[in-house]
């Protein structure tokens, strides 16, 4: 068990918090990149298009538009014309762009030739290649992509605004911006022409990206850290010191039943949350589990106590009901079986059978009202009147009367005792009785069958003061058999509760009729056990059977 709980967890709840928590920072930081990527290309063309536009609308301004058509016509630069290429360098030169140009679709030369007017060329551009100014009529299709062929045919003269798109050509993927330039009768002169290359825009986005995953590792190693400190301080070291605390406890409770000696570790979480909240609720319930267990450690001391008293008041009960059997004082005229099987440790009913003198034998069943200790002490209260009235010489209903008012003297208890008391004749077998509110005799005489004896009962024992009792007689003759029992015989209940009932104690009795009563007790104990089965025992069962032998010559 403590293997158990103190094993080392590969997957402990601060690697998992941890983990997460990083695995969280990287999935903002990858979204924020994400969000930024497209951010930032949305903010390059939104810039790149106001810079066209600009850039289109100073040339447009500062170019002579009639000039200009009067160059392209006669095929000759004019000193504006060469002030305006001067400008288209400068504006080159000062701007990230690729190519500010102007072009004319030309009718007169193969389909899609274009002539490219003017171009702006940076120094450095032309220290490398010194063709890489235009020339006035010089037609140059070659040099533009499909794309803006196309585009320059379908857009010259029919549209006022600037046009905006992707064009690919040899040199490259560029973001272009075109616009008609009309002279002052409204005629269209050229297209004016600006391309920024998107690829220098990627590497501007991608030299971007780069600090930005630079500073996001730097930021989410910081970040990792100061959360790693925080959440260690603040959750997964108090999570630990209650861990421990709860396995030292279980230890403790697992290895020690000496309240005393158990001292818990206090975690002493100070975090002002749940885990203080729920390191408080630890110690209390283990402060309550070792009041417990003192309170527990003395109950059951006590309970082993009472256990034991128990036991020793059940031997001596036992010891008080008579076990010689099958004879009385050598009086083999009578024989005897008793048994008594008590609901708890003690019980109520009791039996009993003594000489009152050599001639008459004395014969007792009664069952006390309730189970346990206070039946027990009414019960030996009970008997012990009944066998001294008894053996006094007094005849059963004298014996009850006088034992009912010396129960009833000072009784506060509210109990009471059913009684069955007989006295036999043993030389002429006159049976003398009276019955205080017990069960009906079982009688069987020679050679017959198993009935009730239906005598007539009196009030019980102990419940009122004053009763008056009576008393009958039966002969009986060698070979007769009586059984006397408490209601907890025909009472047994199954675990249906389905009551035994007398019927069934009359049926067992004749299926073969036995006058051994030994016999007799034991097959109706065996049968009484067979029919509950599971179920409790409900009422304590006491069974007294005599049989005559002979009359005493």
């Amino acid at each position: 068990m403590h293997k158990q709980l103190r094993r080392k967890y590969p997957h402990a709840i601060g690697k998992r918090l941890i983990t997460g928590v990083v695995f969280a920072i990287i999935a903002v930081a990858l979204m924020v990149d994400v969000l930024s990527v497209f951010s930032t290309l949305s903010i390059n063309l939104t810039y790149d298009k106001n810079m066209i536009e600009g850039i289109i609308d100073f040339t447009e301004r500062n170019i002579d538009s009639d000039d200009l058509y009067e160059c392209i016509k006669t095929g000759k630069m004019s000193s504006k014309f060469r002030d305006s290429r001067a400008m288209l360098d400068e504006i080159v030169e000062t701007h990230d762009i690729h190519y500010l140009y102007l072009i004319l679709p030309v009718d007169d030369g193969k389909e899609g030739e274009m002539m490219e007017i003017m171009n702006g060329v940076t120094t450095e551009r032309l220290r490398r290649d010194p063709n890489a100014r235009a020339t006035l009529g010089k037609l140059n299709g070659a040099g533009f992509s499909p794309t803006i062929i196309r585009t320059v045919l379908n857009f010259i003269g029919k549209n006022d605004e600037i046009l905006y798109f992707t064009n690919r050509s040899s040199y490259g993927i560029d973001y272009t911006g075109l616009k008609t330039i009309y002279s002052s009768k409204g005629e269209p002169v050229c297209v004016i022409g600006v391309d920024i290359s998107i690829e220098s825009m990627i590497e501007k986005l991608l030299r971007f990206q780069i600090w930005m995953f630079s500073s996001l590792a730097l930021l989410l190693i910081v970040a990792q850290r100061i959360i790693y400190m925080w959440l260690r301080k603040s959750v997964i070291v108090p999570m630990e010191r209650i861990e421990r605390s709860a396995v030292d406890i279980a230890e403790k409770f697992h290895t020690s039943t000496v309240p005393e000696e158990i001292i818990f570790k206090n975690p002493n979480i100070h975090t002002g949350d749940e885990l203080e909240s729920l390191s408080t609720a630890i110690m209390t319930m283990s402060d309550e589990m070792k009041t417990y267990m003192t309170k527990l450690l003395f109950e059951t001391a006590e309970r082993e106590r009472i256990t034991y008293e128990l036991n020793i008041a059940a031997t001596i009960q036992n010891d008080l009901l008579p076990k010689i059997f099958p004879h009385l004082n050598n009086c083999s005229e009578v024989e005897f079986f008793a048994s008594m099987h008590p609901a708890k440790e003690v019980g109520g009913d009791f039996y009993d059978y003594f000489m009152i003198d050599p001639d008459h034998m004395g014969l007792v069943i009664a069952d006390v009202s309730g189970k346990g200790i206070s039946a027990a002490l009414y019960m030996v209260i009970s008997k012990t009147l009944l066998k001294s009235e008894a053996q006094s010489g007094k005849s059963p209903e004298e014996v009850l009367r006088n034992v009912n008012n010396r129960l009833c003297e000072n009784s506060t208890s509210e109990m009471f005792v059913t009684v069955w008391l007989g006295i036999l004749d043993i030389r002429t077998g006159v049976l003398t009785a009276s019955n205080a509110g017990h069960e009906f005799p079982i009688i069987c005489h020679k050679g017959g069958k198993f009935e009730l004896y239906r005598d007539k009962h009196w009030f019980v024992l102990g419940g009122m003061e004053g009763m008056e009792y009576k008393e009958y007689t039966i002969r009986l003759e060698p070979g007769c058999v009586m059984l006397f029992y408490t209601d907890g015989l025909p009472e047994a209940n199954d675990a249906n509760g389905e009551l035994y009932g007398i019927d069934r104690v009359l049926e067992l009795l004749n299926e073969k009729v036995e006058t051994d009563p030994e016999r007799i007790v034991n097959k109706t104990n065996e049968a009484v056990n067979k029919y509950v089965g599971d179920a409790d025992q409900f009422d304590d069962i006491t069974m007294l059977c005599i049989r005559l032998n002979e009359l005493k010559k």
